[in-house]
């Protein structure tokens, strides 16, 4: 998949996601949605590409969990980046979170509840 913004386009597209919103409380919701958005599929639905340039929903979630470990290794300076302070860092993992949530909503509409 071919990258269309710079980096600092990126960093302000996730804080703009955010807003004035708390980057903690984000951050708190996030793994309630993925588990209402992922609850039921199969791994053939969760694996599905969308498109041979897009990625599936699975993918999404492997790179969710990878930042989440990665992001925890950086803390301070980033290489493209430089300083940054960690209320920066939560609004910005929480723009990613929204992000990412937002593809799996396009790629897994919610289900209504089995009757």
């Amino acid at each position: 998949m071919a990258l269309t913004e710079t980096p600092q386009q990126y960093t302000d597209r996730l804080l703009s996601d955010t807003g004035d919103a708390d980057g903690l409380g984000i951050l708190s919701t996030t793994a309630s949605r993925l588990r209402a958005l992922v609850s039921g599929r199969s791994r053939e639905e969760l694996f599905r590409k969308p498109a041979p340039d897009r990625w599936s929903a699975g993918e999404i979630l492997t790179h969710l969990a990878d930042a989440e470990i990665a992001g925890a290794w950086h803390y301070g300076v980033h290489a493209e980046r430089g300083r940054e302070s960690v209320t920066h860092l939560m609004r910005l993992y929480a723009g990613h979170d929204l992000n990412h949530l937002r593809q799996l909503e396009q790629l897994l509409p919610v289900q209504a509840p089995a009757r």
